[in-house]
């Protein structure tokens, strides 16, 4: 777990999560991408609703929706009715389509994708789907990627109110003081030390946390007030 959306990032990259699914590239590869991210058991509430922003906004460009309103969601705001049907239309392909390559091709891949999204959009601009989807180089790289391979990460806050058998916990310099102002009888109402023992009371068998060897006893200590 983690405090900072900085420490996040890091920890997906170790955690062997997909790379960020929001972002540049052909349109397949972003639907490949989203679909691995929304199947990424590393990934919190938050982010899988980044993730069907996304995919909402992937099928409106598809449609040839004005680019303010791709960009801001506008008229999804405006209409529930109209908000609700692009969600379960992201929501079908994001949970239909094959999370991997695992048992197919890419081009077989690629064509469910063409015509999944054909069922739930209609192209702009008298295209095909084919045409509203090309193929190109390495669009099927994020397919190669299992999410199930993922270590789920959250940052403190999220894991509030949740356990888990095994938790690592990445600490901070605030952290760290805050051990440090516990072991001393400094302080015990800082938002630092609240936000570290919500942390180390995540862990119901197993507790790594990152942290000065000095202050494992001190950490055993917190972890063990509730037992």
């Amino acid at each position: 777990m983690l405090r900072t959306e900085f420490k996040r990032r890091l920890a997906e990259q170790a955690s062997g999560a997909p790379p960020s699914p929001v972002g540049a590239g052909g349109r397949l590869a972003r639907i490949a991408r989203l679909v691995v991210a929304f199947h990424n058991q590393a990934a919190s509430g938050k982010q899988r609703e980044a993730i069907l922003k996304a995919m909402v906004r992937l099928l409106m460009e598809i449609e040839g929706r004005p680019e303010d309103d791709i960009a801001s969601l506008r008229s999804l705001s405006e209409s529930p009715d109209v908000d609700r049907l692009y969600r379960r239309r992201a929501i079908y392909l994001l949970s239909t389509l094959p999370v991997s390559l695992d048992g197919t091709t890419a081009d077989a891949w690629a064509d469910q994708a063409r015509k999944l999204t054909g069922e739930v959009v209609t192209v702009h601009g008298g295209k095909t789907i084919r045409q509203a989807l090309p193929g190109g180089n390495d669009w099927h790289e994020a397919l190669h990627v299992l999410p199930s391979a993922c270590v789920p990460c959250a940052t403190v806050h999220e894991a509030k109110g949740r356990d888990y058998d095994a938790v690592c916990l990445v600490l901070e310099k605030e952290s760290l003081d805050a051990v440090t102002a516990w072991e001393n009888r400094q302080s015990d109402t800082s938002e630092a030390l609240r936000v570290l023992y919500v942390g180390v009371t995540r862990a119901k068998k197993l507790l790594g946390p990152r942290l000065n060897h000095t202050q494992y006893a001190t950490m055993v200590a917190m972890a063990s007030v509730d037992a």
